[in-house]
């Protein structure tokens, strides 16, 4: 059985479990006497061996604040209670499981996941400290008994291990018996800036992970990962990723500069969508190392192109408009006159796609630009106040630099400090789910589609996502937000 498999058996428990968890800790859950992993300090790190390529620790403590806080946040869906006893009847009817008399019973505090090794030959094991160990026994083999004896299991010290064979169980006992992975260097840095308290935590190897890719990308994965990691935090305004990584980890790819923000104030308040970022030397390394992929030989000149319109800092943003959402890229490139003979470029080498139409000049509201008329719609192009502005709106033309921002914007804002955005950043996704959930809806219903009124009801608390990256030399770090109110 390869790695990859091992990967997909893994995902799949792990997906059981946090389905399951969600279950019991939304409709009441009972209390554990031990300390789970992603609570503090990775407990199962102490057991996992010290070279382990990929390390998952998943809380299962039901009692812990982090899942008080999950069924707190469940609570603001009106449709918590049905969902949640459909989803248990469809959960107990596909996995032939009782979720209160057969996995309840027998979950440790932890359930923690260790790849012994990401190359096709290499194994997985799961590690838990059940507090039932007869209940647990009598999971293994009911379970066994519906998938064909899949899995198998061994006491090991403290710790019961799970695998789908007894190969990587001995495997991980021999690896397990040297140095531990909660006593490595590199996992204690890589880990110290985690929180206390998480839903899941996961930490990767970047040497072994890196090595298996190069076997399967070549010269493309030939990078300097040294490690990386994240965690899954419940807040009381939503849910958090946050994660961080040394190293590059793909060949000739930098770490994008950190910066701030500016083009921001050309976005208009109330855009459903904005995407910021800044090429720099990031974006010359990607395309050096697109050069040494065959893949991308094809590719090549358009990247080329590309490149100089987004050296510096770009922002891509999707705002209300009539008939259609109104697209909107502005940028920073180095000549910007240069960068619009770039875009004619592209019109004219793509323009047969449309019919062969072609770009012609106009002037709207004082500016002179181009535009591609694309019969339904039209995009506009051109150099205003210096930055270039390529758009499917006129209004956006005319309203340029006027008028409030997007950061104004008090969704935006709001989302900003939830998340716990500094104002240096590497790059920024926004999305106001607020305001675009509803645009979607109408959408659907011009479409023939109808969206059931429970459903529509169920996406009302989803208020935000953002995205950022942050990081300084060598380290880059990021995180994820979604916002729910």
């Amino acid at each position: 059985m390869t790695a990859r498999t091992n990967w997909n058996r893994a995902l799949a428990t792990a997906l059981v479990v946090a389905f399951g968890l969600l279950l019991a800790a939304c409709g009441g859950g009972s209390s554990s006497s031990k300390s789970a992993s992603a609570t503090g300090a990775a407990s199962g790190a102490d057991a996992a061996p010290a070279d382990a390529a990929v390390f998952v620790s998943v809380n299962t403590d039901l009692s812990s604040s982090q899942w008080k806080t999950v069924n707190t946040l469940m609570d603001k869906f009106p449709g918590k209670d049905k969902t949640l006893a459909d989803a248990r009847t469809s959960f107990e009817t596909d996995s032939g499981l009782n979720w209160e008399t057969d996995v309840k019973p027998a979950l440790g505090p932890e359930l923690d996941f260790v790849v012994l090794d990401a190359s096709d030959t290499g194994g997985g094991v799961a590690l838990t400290q059940p507090n039932d160990q007869s209940k647990f026994d009598a999971l293994v083999a009911k379970a066994n008994a519906k998938k064909a004896g899949s899995l198998v299991t061994e006491k090991v010290g403290d710790w019961t291990v799970i695998s789908d064979k007894q190969a990587s169980i001995d495997t991980y006992k021999t690896r397990a018996s040297g140095n531990k992975l909660s006593d490595d260097e590199t996992f204690k840095t890589a880990t110290a800036e985690l929180s206390g308290d998480a839903l899941a935590k996961v930490y990767v190897n970047g040497p072994k992970v890196q090595t298996a890719l190069q076997s399967r990308a070549g010269a493309a994965a030939q990078g300097t990962l040294e490690w990386a990691v994240a965690e899954l935090v419940a807040q009381d305004d939503g849910v958090k990723l946050d994660g961080s990584y040394k190293g590059q980890p793909l060949k000739g790819v930098q770490q994008a500069a950190a910066y701030t923000p500016e083009l921001l104030d050309n976005v208009p308040t109330g855009a459903l969508l904005v995407l910021d970022f800044k090429g720099g030397s990031s974006l010359d390394s990607l395309e050096s190392g697109a050069a040494g992929v065959p893949q991308l030989q094809g590719a090549m000149g358009f990247i080329k192109q590309l490149t100089p319109i987004f050296k510096n800092e770009t922002v891509l943003s999707v705002s209300p408009g009539t008939p259609f959402p109104a697209v909107t890229l502005i940028a920073e490139p180095d000549n910007a006159q240069q960068a619009v003979a770039g875009i004619d470029g592209l019109v004219a080498q793509f323009g047969a796609l449309a019919g062969g139409a072609t770009a012609q000049p106009t002037t709207i509201g004082g500016h002179a630009v181009k535009e591609l008329n694309l019969g339904q719609f039209a995009v506009d192009y051109g150099v205003i106040d210096g930055k270039l502005v390529v758009t499917s709106s006129r209004q956006a033309i005319v309203s340029f630099g006027k008028g409030a921002s997007i950061n104004d914007d008090a969704d935006f804002k709001d989302a900003k400090s939830a998340s716990g955005m500094p104002d240096t950043v590497s790059a920024i996704m926004y999305v106001n789910l607020k305001a675009g959930l509803p645009l979607i809806e109408s959408l659907s219903q011009l479409s023939g589609t109808t969206i059931p009124a429970n459903q529509s009801e169920n996406l009302r608390p989803l208020t935000s996502f953002i995205a950022y990256g942050t990081g300084d030399s060598g380290t880059g770090k990021f995180t994820t937000f979604l916002q729910i109110k």
